[in-house]
Order: structure tokens, then sequence, then C-alpha cells
């Protein structure tokens, strides 16, 4: 180890195992932080140095380019971005788009998730080499100072290896910019303890004076850079005191100050040199020396800072030595010559020096112009607009919000200042950053009064609020009808987000009045808008859900889903996931409701959408509920209560626990937990349609007759509205357990089952309820008949607490209760293998399934070799048949 590793053992060996563990097949990525100077660089080195039979891909993020978007994916991935042809056509296009490397537009739904899929492709394929698999480690130090892009892209990536042979190492410095890097392995670096800092101290300057050295060592307060850089200042230049007494040492405790006063004993060429080269970000020898030029500096001045240890000059870059010398460098000079080197940057970029950076030089050229102006500047503003919309092509929107909110600053007439600042709002609120998007939106409504701006700033404050926040709904209505004359399209989008929104949260009367608002627009305009939007396509999945249609909902949101992973769209597939999933549950589908929700759950924490996490969970815990597994649904309701779920969310951590009673034949107990539900602030009486068949039987059998009644008649109302035949026959079946003559509406109940509408759970509800009807009865055979059909289905479906109620109810009958089927071999497969299962059955390739699920192939090959065992088959053949039996 180097002298800098000194009393990091523990730490090495984190480190090495994330090395050793890529070497035998299995991925990692682990997050070194803490303060400047601590170490995580000569982490780094010890990786680098042990990375042997590995390839090393190296970067160092850029503070001067954290707003240029992909800027630090395209410095880590340069050497092997030839082999982007390796991977799929759509992802490689897009790191060709996110790198400059092609003019060919990409599909409105590029998203930046995409580009993460592609870093993990390819990450994954230059493992793979003609004479056997070679480990790939990432190294990015300063990894604070990543462009949101590329950050994006690359943690995405992180979060999603498995068995790729890769190992991706980060060095974070906190304090600085923060960095999103939560479901990533930790290592936090503190000080040195003493003994090693003194250890350190010793080696780096044996022979220090003793007075002095504990005077080092107080200031540098076990910084082990800070300990190497003031001992060598101490040795070099002896501070001056009485004998005995030491003398003030060159810099403070600060490191910055100290390669500051480094960088000032320097010549004025020099130093302004270093700036151009600071200011230029990646450091191409080629930028910096023309745009130095312009400034009268030759090649030359630079010699001292090469001979001073501050810079080396190397395959065509100039590299400071580390970087706080760049900080130090850029922000110890003054801002009249900062300005001067943005400005000669920008003049270089316009030329040939510029043509190879892989990002285009419209962003960069944009930025330096924007550094380099005083007060409002309309060109600078134009430019940076423009490359504003040039990040937007590659979804860089982090970047595109960045760059309108800068143009905006330097925008002379307010309108346009305020469309920019609305810009920058709608870019923000798309990478889910809501607090910064409602700033950017009261900027943009203190400039300007106009109907249609502050009707898509409420759209965009509706869209980030919870879906039931009733205040953002009422004021969306408003501002739709403000603008209907005049843009009826975003009218009509708006009041539509009302009517879904306010519906599934039990808000009636405002879901009514928007509809009729929606209903008069389509009047006027003579025709109703076509969906279009992902906002649109995606609430019309729900919106068919809450009609009672799962068939249409899972066609739409099942189509919005293939679409998303086609074009790579993360940030709205979790949200179609959710619908699928939703759709899935009520047909009776729980395994692919399982997969469905879990994958988008996983990708929602992945992307930063903590609210559609937080949903996916507690859907997760209905599940749960419905089976029976307590367990289970307690530890996805801890999950769902984690997230911040702003709104009128349902109270499920009140209405599950009453739901397993029911499950278990507890009436009372169940109808005591409804009763609570009822009385909480959250009760929706008339819109909740998917309890209140639940709440009727409660109430039924626990002693409450009125009460299952008035819930019997809010559902039969809704179901015979909807028309929908599984929705007829469980309202046949409420009624069965509602009135005096229940036996012909059970009969009724069945038919409807038995039209094909499937939804195998509620069909042996309904054999459940009749059978416990015809035992009290008397009638032995036909309640038999009833209640092994129960049982049968609720084995199937693994509803454990339901199935032992219907073998209770056999037992009561003195017959032998049936044995419990184990369940189907797709049963012993996770949520995740069943899906790679049942998408390799459809004779889907593991490169097509890895880019369907945003996985590489080899994860997919690797949940399938663990899949095999489990299903007792030994070929992919087998797997469709296998799918057939047990479907």
């Amino acid at each position: 180890m180097t002298s800098v590793l000194y009393g990091r053992d523990a730490q090495a060996r984190a480190v090495l195992a994330l090395l050793d563990r890529a070497r035998a097949g299995r991925s990692g990525a682990l997050v070194v932080s803490g303060e400047a100077g601590i170490g995580k660089t000569a982490l780094l080195g010890l990786a680098a140095s042990a990375a042997e039979g590995m390839t090393v891909l190296n970067a160092t993020a850029i503070e001067t380019e954290a707003e240029l978007p992909f800027a630090g994916l395209h410095l880590l991935l340069r050497p092997v971005r030839g082999q982007l042809a390796r991977i799929p056509r759509p992802q490689a296009g897009a790191l060709n788009r996110a790198f400059g490397l092609t003019e060919a537009p990409g599909q409105p739904g590029d998203d930046v998730f995409l580009c993460g899929l592609a870093v993990l492709s390819l990450l994954t394929e230059i493992t793979e080499t003609g004479t056997g698999d070679r480990p790939v480690l990432c190294l990015v130090d300063d990894a604070q100072w990543l462009d949101s892009a590329s950050a994006t892209a690359l943690l995405f990536a992180a979060r999603r290896l498995d068995a790729e042979a890769v190992a991706i190492l980060l060095a974070v410095r906190e304090g600085a910019r923060p960095l999103r890097t939560d479901g990533i392995e930790q290592l936090h670096l503190e000080p040195l303890g003493d003994a090693a800092a003194r250890q350190l101290l010793r080696d780096e300057a044996a022979g220090l004076d003793p007075q002095l050295a504990e005077r080092v060592l107080a200031d540098a307060a076990g910084n082990p850079l800070a300990i190497t850089e003031l001992a060598r200042a101490a040795v070099a230049a002896p501070p001056r005191g009485q004998p005995g007494r030491p003398g003030p040492l060159p810099a403070g405790q600060r490191m910055q100050r100290l390669y500051g006063r480094q960088v000032s004993d320097l010549p004025d060429a020099t130093r302004l040199l270093l700036l151009v080269a600071a200011a230029a970000g990646a450091g191409e020898l080629a930028l910096v020396l023309t745009a130095a030029r312009s400034l009268g500096i030759g090649a030359d001045a630079l010699t001292p800072a090469e001979q001073a240890g501050l810079v080396t000059v190397a395959g065509g870059a100039v590299a400071f030595r580390h970087p706080l010398v760049r900080t130090a460098v850029y922000h110890d000079a003054p801002l009249a010559r900062r300005q001067a080197a943005h400005r000669a940057l920008a003049d270089a970029l316009a030329g040939p020096a510029g043509s190879d950076w892989g990002g285009g030089a419209t962003g960069r050229r944009a930025w330096h112009l924007a550094s380099a102006a005083a007060g409002h500047d309309d060109h600078a503003a134009d430019e940076l607009a423009a490359a504003a919309e040039q990040a937007r092509h590659v979804s860089g929107y982090a970047a595109v919000a960045a760059a309108y909110e800068r143009a905006a600053e330097l925008t002379t007439d307010p309108a346009v200042r305020a469309s920019r600042f609305l810009a920058a709002a709608t870019a923000a609120s798309d990478t889910g950053q809501s607090g910064q998007a409602d700033r950017l939106l009261r900027a943009a409504e203190g400039l300007s009064r106009d109907p249609l701006l502050r009707a898509e700033a409420t759209y965009l404050r509706a869209r980030g609020y919870g879906a039931g926040h009733r205040a953002s709904l009422v004021a969306l209505a408003d501002a739709a009808r403000d603008i209907a004359v005049s843009h009826p399209d975003l009218a009509a989008l708006m009041l539509r987000g009302v009517v879904v929104s306010a519906g599934n949260n039990g808000q009636e009367q405002l879901a009514a009045s928007a509809r009729a608002s929606l209903a008069d627009l389509e009047r006027v305009t003579g025709k109703a808008e076509e969906v279009a939007s992902p906002h649109e396509r995606l609430i019309s999945g729900f919106e068919a859900w809450r009609r009672g249609d799962h068939e249409t909902a899972l066609a739409r949101s099942a189509s919005f889903a293939a679409e998303c992973r086609q074009r790579g769209m993360a940030g709205w597939l979790a949200g179609a996931l959710h619908c699928q999933g939703l759709a899935e549950a009520a047909r009776g589908e729980w395994p692919a409701a399982r997969a469905s929700l879990l994958e988008g759950l996983r990708l929602a924490a992945d992307i930063g959408q903590p609210v559609r996490a937080g949903h996916a969970a507690a859907l997760l815990a209905v599940l749960a509920a419905t089976a029976g597994d307590e367990r289970a649904c307690r530890s996805w309701l801890a999950a769902f209560t984690k997230e911040d779920i702003s709104g009128d969310a349902w109270d499920y951590g009140t209405a599950l626990p009453a739901l397993i009673e029911l499950g278990r034949g507890r009436y009372a107990a169940a109808l005591a937990g409804f009763r609570v539900l009822r009385a909480s602030e959250k009760w929706r009486a008339d819109t909740a349609f998917w309890y209140q068949p639940y709440l009727t039987e409660a109430a039924a059998r626990g002693g409450d007759p009125a009460w299952a009644a008035e819930t019997a008649a809010v559902f039969c109302a809704w179901a015979a509205a909807s028309g929908q035949p599984w929705a007829l026959a469980v309202a046949a079946r409420c009624r069965g357990l509602t009135e005096d003559r229940p036996e012909p509406h059970f009969a009724e109940a069945l038919r409807w089952h038995a039209k094909g509408c499937g939804r195998p759970f509620e069909t042996a509800r309904t054999h459940l309820v009749y059978g416990e009807w015809l035992r009290r009865e008397k009638r032995r055979a036909a309640a038999a008949a009833q209640l092994t059909s129960a049982v049968t289905t609720f084995d199937k479906l693994g509803a454990t607490s339901w199935a032992e109620r219907a073998r209770a109810e056999l037992a009561a009958l003195g017959q032998a209760a049936a044995r419990a089927q184990a369940p189907g071999v797709l049963a012993r497969l996770t949520p995740q293998e069943y899906q790679i299962v049942v998408l390799a059955a459809g004779g889907l390739s593991n490169r097509e399934i890895a880019a369907r699920l945003f996985l590489s192939h080899r994860t997919v090959s690797y949940h399938l070799y663990k899949a095999y065992p489990k299903l007792d088959v030994c070929a992919r053949s087998q797997l469709a048949a296998l799918i057939s039996e047990q479907a």
C-alpha cells in the first residue's frame, strides 16, 4: 500500500473484495465518501493497481462540466465507445446521440435511462472477449461533479448489476454537490487515528522538528493529504521563528489555500494558462492552447507548472495533480480573469479545436459564454436556450433545466424570461425535482400574467403533488377552464387528469364537475382528443381500471409498458407497470401481478420516484393480505409508510388487517377493523369499489346487516353502470349475502362467472359463501361440491387463509378435509425468475429479455440457470409447454 493508505486496512480490504467478486462473475458497486484529501483518490488508485486481468475505465468528473449532459459518461466510456455496435441498436443509438457521435434524430421518448441500460449492456459486452471473460472495473473520482445525465445513467446501471463481472467504484466528496447514491453500498472514510497519522508524518518528513511536527498533525486533523502536503511544505521551506518555537506554516489547514499559495508563486502567464485549463473542464491540450493563444500566451508557459508538479501533460490533455489544485486555480482567480478565460474558450470552441468533443461543442460554448457574461446578455441566453434543446434531444433533463434557468437569468425581455423559467421548471419536473420546479414556476409567474403560462404552471404543480391532492386538482380544473377556448387540447388533457385522479381518490364531485367541463369542451371542438402523450396513455389505463374494465386496462397498460421498454422510457414504465399490476391482480393473475409490481417498485426506487414506489409497495401489501400472508403484508406496509405519499392515500394499515381477518373467517374482528376505517378521514363510501364486496361480507357475517345492505347497494349500482360480467357476478354474490332468499343470487353469480370472465379468486369466493350457506341449510352434498371447488381454486392461487376457511367448512360437514395441494412449480420462482421464464417461453432470446427488463443478458442467463432446477426442466424448449400446463 502507498503511504496515504496508512490506517485504511479495512477499507482497502473492502475495495479489493469488490474486485474479487467481479473476477468471480458477481458484479457490485461501492461509493467511497469523505472530505477532500481523506484518501478516496488513493483507494481508487489501489483498485487500479490491483486490477490485473481486468479492463479498467477511469474518469475524474469536473466541476466546470457539471451542467454538460453526458460529459462525464463520455470521459469514462471513450476508450470503449468503438464497441457500441455490440449492444442493441436502440441503446447504441441513444449513447451515440448522447455523445454527439451522430446527428440522427432519436424518437421523442428517448430517455436518459435508455442510456443507463446501454451502459449496463456495454460493460457486460466488453467483459466477453474472444479468449474468455475479462472483468471490468469502472473508477470515477470526484463523482459529485458528474453531470446529472451521466450520474443518472451510471447509477441506474450500478443498481442493476448482478452477474456481469463488473465492478464500479465511485469517490464522492462530502459537503459538495449531492449525488443520489442510495441503494448502493457505502464506505465512509473518517480521519486517520493518531498512530497512523504519526507514522505517515514520520515517513513523509523524517527528522522534522518535533514542535513543528505537532503543529502539522494538529492542523491536518487526521487528513492524510493535508499531513503529506503540509509536511512537504515545511521541509521545503522551514518556517522562520525563534529557536524552539515554530513560526507560522506556509498555509493553513485548508488544502485549497495551500495549493493556492503554490500557484500564486508561478509566473502570471502560467497562472492564466492554468486558469484556462481549469475552466476548460476535460483539459484537452489543443483546446487549451488555442484559447491561451488568443490571450497572448504560448505553450511554454506550462513549463513552470509542470516543474512544480502541479500539472502533467500526457495523452493530449492537461491533468492537475489533484482535483483541489484545479479548484484553487479556478476559484482563487479574480472574476475578470475567469470571464476572460471562458470567453477565450468559447471562441476556441467555435473553431476546429472543439470539433472532437463527443458531446458537441455547442453546449460547452454556450456555458462558457454564460460564464463570461456580466449582467443580461441576450446572445449568451439564446445560445444557452439552443443548448437546452440539444440536451432535450438526448433527454438530459437536468441539463435542460440548468441551461434554461441560466438563459432566463441572462434574458432581457420579461416575457421571454418567463417562458424560459417555465421551460426550466418543466425539465426539473421531468427529473422529479418538484421543489426546484416550484421555485422556477414562481419565478415565471412573477414575470407574466399570461393565462397559458399560468395554466401550464398549474399543470406542472399538479404533477408534482400526489395524485389525490385536492387543492392542486381544483386549481388544475380552474386553469383548464381559463384556457378552454384558446388552447382546447391542453385544457382537455388537464381535465382528463382531474377526472381520473379525483375519481380514483374518492373526490367524485370534483371528478363529475371536470367530466362535465370536458364533455362541453369536446362538444365545442366537435371531437374528443385522441390519447397521444405518455401521460394520457398512462391515465387511460387507470381510467379503464376504475370503470372495472380490467381487460382494457391490462391491454392499454401492457401496450404502453412494451413501448416504454422499446424506447427506454423508464420514467413512464414504472407507472405503466403499476397499472398493469392492478389489472393483473384484479383478474386473479397473482404471479404476474407480483412480478409487474415488484419490477415497477424496483424501477421507481432506482430512478427516484418515491411516490410510485410507495404505491407499488401498498399494492403488494394488498396482494399479500388477499392471500392471507400477514407477515408479507406487514412488511410491504412498512415499505409503503417509509415513503412520503401525499394526498388522500388509502388507509391500507387499517383496511388490510381487516381483510386478513375476513379471509380467516374471523368476521367480528374484520368488521371491527372496517368500522375503524369508516371513522377515519380516509373513508370512501362511494368510490372505493375494490373493498366493498369484502366489507359487505364482513358486515353480513359479523352482525351488521344494515351496513352490509347499504354497502352492497353502492357496489351493485357501480357494477350495473360498469356492465362488466365479473362485477355483475360479484354484485349478485353481495345480494345473496344481504337478502332473505340468497340462493337465486348465488346461482346468478355463478352464471356470470361461467361466462368466461375469469377472476378465479372471485369465483372461488362465490363458491365459498354459497357452500357455507348450503351447509347451514343442511344440504350436505351440494355444499361439499361448492366448498371443494373453492378449496381447489384457493390452493392453486396460494390464498392459504381462504383455503383453510373452506376446509374448515368441509370438516364441519363431517367430510375429510381435502389435503392442501402443493402450489404449481411456477410458485417456486422469484417474481423476477417468473418474468424471465415467461418471456423465454415466449421465444425471446436472453438479449431480448434483458432489453425488456432493463437487465444485462448475463443476469437473465443467471436467473434462468437458477430457475431450471426449480421447474424440473433442463432445456429452454420445455418452458412453453410448462407455462401452458400451469396456466
